[in-house]
């Protein structure tokens, strides 16, 4: 079930709402849900008004979900070259004073351990953000794909 004022999806923590709480007698009510973004009640049978502004929540989150996966891309990318530029300081921490032995102390040694750690974060993150994007973003397109078609049913 999607909310037509923000387009949240429910069905991964449903929080059922009692009909007296909606306003609603218990006797020829079906069950009520509150969406836990925007906080407006989320029903079954949706009116034509509702479906346009599902459509447009959809395309809401659709852009939303492109942020997510642009800024995924760049934390990405960023943290690949990172992570190439620390191994690069690793390399060059082996002195050849000490004869081509891994100097510890060096001043190469350690920004060669803050930008690994730097690259790794940035490496999870943007995969994260990515992933999130990719599949928000392909949630939002059927979504829309089956309201065109008129074939949604909440």
């Amino acid at each position: 079930m999607y909310c037509s004022h923000c387009g949240y999806d429910l069905k991964e923590n449903q929080q059922k709402v009692a009909p007296e709480a909606a306003g609603f007698r218990t006797a020829n009510t079906k069950v009520t849900y509150v969406c836990p973004r925007c906080g407006h009640i989320i029903k079954e049978d949706l009116n034509e008004e509702e479906i346009k502004a599902l459509s447009r929540a959809s395309h809401a989150e659709i852009h939303r979900a492109s942020n997510s996966r642009n800024t995924g891309m760049c934390f990405l990318v960023i943290g690949i070259i990172l992570t190439i530029i620390s191994f690069l300081f690793f390399l060059m921490s082996f002195k050849a004073a000490l004869g081509g032995q891994l100097s510890f102390g060096s001043t190469e040694f350690k920004v060669f351990i803050v930008l690994l750690v730097i690259g790794v974060a940035g490496i999870v993150s943007g995969g994260i953000l990515l992933y999130q994007g990719i599949t928000k973003h392909k949630k939002y397109t059927e979504l829309l794909r089956d309201i065109n078609n008129n074939v949604f049913v909440q």
